[in-house]
């Protein structure tokens, strides 16, 4: 089986790996997806870190006798999550 590749499918191609690569021309493969993923990972410990926050923070309201529905209107938990700490 041949494979033709027209000069429209060719600049698709590359386009589609420039937007990839955020067009650099530089960055290999395995560099961008190591950038990328590092990225990820970053971008979900600070989101772990923020949500662990938020309970430590409802769990001290709720030791100091703050209503539920309160510490759920500050800390955005669920009542429900509240009554589990």
């Amino acid at each position: 089986m041949k494979l033709i590749l027209n000069p429209e499918m060719i600049t698709k191609f590359e386009y589609e790996i420039s937007t990839l690569t955020a067009r650099s021309t530089t960055m290999g493969i395995e560099e961008f997806l190591l950038k990328k993923y590092k990225r990820e990972g970053i971008e979900k410990g600070l989101e772990q870190g923020i949500e662990k926050n938020k309970r430590e923070t409802a769990l001290n309201m709720k030791k100091n006798g703050l209503d539920v529905l309160l510490i759920s209107n500050i800390t955005g938990l669920s009542p429900e999550e509240i009554e589990q700490l």
